[in-house]
């Protein structure tokens, strides 16, 4: 019974080591290195060139690799596969374990090895405990032996992770952690029976001067980065009264927004806030079209609420069923050719026109699938899934966490985004994260919907936010790919012409063709060059040029006496703009080993990830594209997230001390921490110790 617990440990420590990666259709930024954030970041560097950057494994353990890839790409397929793979709701290792006999690859035709798998325990766990002993891995060493199971193949093993964690929705993923490296460990035991020297090939690697280069350069790019945009807030520092605004947006706090934010106050008499794009409302959308359902809201959340959209539009429905038939028919090995052959001629064209004419052609498509202009696009069943009480609570939050409680406008419109592209893998990665790699869109609809409601005006007039009756909240969709803004409604004249008025010529037409064009490898640059996170008031960045490198969170200290707003940004929105910032980060620092390399040479698998070729590790992060200008030229900058914070720094030192997840990011160095005091005026930097010291500009 020691010895079971034991392994279930060292299975359990094992993983900590792996950071998860979320399949294409909603991809996810995460930190590669998240596993080692209670380390310093120089030590956690350290370990990752060892585990994640080594590229010469023995021969022994390459074979292994390739070995293990064609069983997870067969377990772990979403629809791609034209036969599934048998037994898989019996989880990972119980359809492994019914099939693996029958692989040659793996028993090599010799009895010996043929008994050992037709034996094999129903219990993944005695299996790893046997495989530990017959390698002759000695206690001290298990641990560290089932780690590097995992991180010489650490792309399937994210993969895995995220199923295992966050997917938990599956029976068969309850034991996945442990069935994962149950096949790993006896593949590796039948093919390299002195796979202990892995151990010894391990300890030879080493890091310390790759390293210390890297952090040498980064702290020199850092040092210049907060000087410059510290000066520049220098100058947006005072405060003004303005006149009541035309129309006040609230953008998501994608770096993406800031450009389109400065061009609409340019405009005239507009204000804008930014808040997290999902806008205070943690929901699950279930499309009675597609059957699709997906969490609309960050990930550190569960949504709380399954909101059902209808489609009142027949051809949409009809589009979705075509859709639906042919998947089936390009995916079947019997009909596939039949398929060419039939369909050549019409795909032809198509190819034709798609590569000469790709704005036209893609605007015709829109033109056909998409609704009328006359009618609402679908209908969400806000009434069904979310009490009136609690659409109150949703309500107050999202204003509060906005700092809008006061001077309101006759319009005010929430802005959801997403990305348009065509033949892009990665085209979830570019829509909201805050929406779980979805468009915001849904979101954005919702909370307008319950903002007009007059119970809600009632609760929240009672709670001290009063909201003229002549106010209303409208919902819009902000491409960031053609940068251009649309509601979601149609509405009367005159407020389609003021939205207009203050949205017009925010797009490029360049962006706008890129857009459209399937062969066009750099659609956008996503949230590339970021840089810092600000949580302030808009008076703070509104005069200086950000560049688009900065997540603008708005924020009133003054109206947050408990602190608790500030909490939660730090929490959630910071946490999530500083995965984001590691992942490219860490993605730039080695386009293979935590990006994805070039989209060239890329596949995808099973409709849930890219590998270079047709059996390499799942790639996990960025591809050059998204990062690099030319193969030698860089766009991004390798440098850690700079969160420049407006608030009393007592109170942000509280916050910071009080949550250890926090603490790490600070006491390690993963985020440079900056406040700017407004009791005193002053600039102070949060040092390891968590004690501050104060900055002098040119001396950052």
């Amino acid at each position: 019974m020691t010895n079971h617990l034991n392994t279930k440990s060292l299975i359990l420590q094992a993983w900590e080591k792996i950071a998860p990666c979320w399949p294409l259709k909603n991809i996810i930024a995460v930190n590669p290195l998240q596993g080692f954030e209670t380390m310093p970041f120089e030590e956690a560097m350290n370990h990752g060139i060892a585990y994640f950057e080594q590229s010469n494994f023995p021969v022994e353990m390459q074979r292994i690799n390739t070995e293990s890839i064609k069983w997870f790409q067969a377990f772990f397929d979403e629809g791609q596969a034209t036969i599934t793979m048998p037994y898989r709701e019996r989880g990972l290792y119980q359809s492994w374990r019914e099939l693996a006999r029958h692989d040659s690859q793996l028993h090599q035709k010799n009895r010996v090895n043929k008994n050992f798998l037709k034996n094999l325990s129903i219990c993944s766990e005695s299996v790893i405990e046997t495989c530990l002993v017959n390698l002759q891995i000695q206690p001290k060493e298990k641990e560290q032996f089932l780690t590097l199971l995992l991180t010489s193949l650490p792309g399937w093993a994210s993969f895995a992770k995220y199923k295992a964690d966050w997917e938990t929705n599956d029976n068969r993923l309850s034991t996945l952690k442990t069935d994962y490296l149950a096949v790993r460990i006896i593949i590796t035991y039948l093919l390299w029976p002195n796979a202990r020297t892995l151990l010894a090939w391990h300890e030879t690697i080493k890091t310390e001067k790759i390293s210390q280069d890297r952090i040498t350069a980064m702290q020199s790019l850092e040092l210049h980065y907060q000087q410059d945009i510290l000066g520049k807030l220098q100058h947006s520092m005072e405060d003004r009264k303005e006149k009541k605004p035309k129309i006040q947006f609230a953008f998501c706090i994608d770096v993406r927004s800031e450009p389109v934010r400065s061009k609409i106050e340019n405009k005239g008499c507009y204000e804008t806030f930014g808040v997290a794009g999902f806008f205070c409302i943690p929901i699950r959308i279930k499309n009675t079209t597609s059957t699709e359902c997906y969490d609309s809201c960050p990930v550190l959340l569960k949504s709380n609420h399954t909101i059902v959209e209808s489609f009142h539009a027949r051809h949409i429905r009809i589009v979705q069923g075509v859709k639906k038939l042919y998947q089936a028919l390009k995916y079947t090995f019997t009909t596939s050719f039949a398929l060419a052959e039939t369909l050549g001629l019409l795909s032809g064209i198509s190819m034709l026109f798609r590569t000469i004419l790709p704005t036209k052609t893609t605007a015709l498509k829109n033109k056909f699938i998409n609704f009328s202009d006359t009618e609402s696009p679908s209908t969400l069943s806000i009434n069904d899934a979310v009490t009136i009480d609690t659409q109150c609570l949703y309500a107050k939050n999202l204003l509060a966490m906005m700092g809008l409680t006061e001077n309101f406008s006759e319009i005010i419109v929430l802005c959801g985004h997403k990305s348009s592209t065509e033949n892009n893998a990665y085209g979830s990665s570019l829509d909201c994260g805050a929406c779980g790699g979805r468009s915001g869109d849904k979101n954005a609809r919702i909370m307008a919907t319950i903002l007009n409601k007059p119970l809600v005006r009632e609760y929240l007039t009672k709670e001290g936010i009063v909201i003229p009756d002549t106010t209303i909240f409208l919902a819009a969709l902000h491409d960031t790919t053609t940068n251009t803004l649309s509601l979601c409604e149609s509405i009367n004249h005159d407020i389609q012409h003021l939205f207009d008025e203050a949205t017009r010529n925010l797009s490029a037409q360049n962006s706008i063709s890129k857009s459209a064009d399937w062969a066009e490898t750099r659609p956008e640059w996503g949230l590339a060059r970021n840089a810092s996170f600000i949580v302030a008031p808009r008076a703070l960045t509104k005069d200086a040029n950000l560049e688009g490198r900065s997540f603008l969170n708005s924020y009133d200290w003054e109206k947050d006496g408990d602190g608790s707003i500030l909490e939660s940004i730090l929490l959630g929105p910071m946490v999530v703009g500083q995965w984001i910032n590691s992942q490219y980060l860490f993605s730039l620092l080695n386009t293979i080993a935590y990006g994805s390399g070039s989209k060239i040479t890329q596949n995808i698998t099973g409709k849930i990830g890219i590998m270079q070729g047709n059996a390499s590790d799942l790639m996990t992060g960025l591809p050059v594209q998204s990062l690099l200008l030319t193969d030698k030229a860089a766009y991004h900058q390798a440098l850690r997230l700079s969160s420049i914070i407006m608030a009393p720094r007592h109170r942000i030192a509280v916050i910071i001390k009080t949550h250890p997840t926090l603490g790490n990011l600070v006491s390690n160095a993963w985020i440079h921490l900056i406040c700017i005091d407004p009791e005193d005026n002053q600039r102070y930097r949060m040092m390891r110790n968590l004690d501050w010291q104060k900055i002098e500009l040119g001396n950052v």
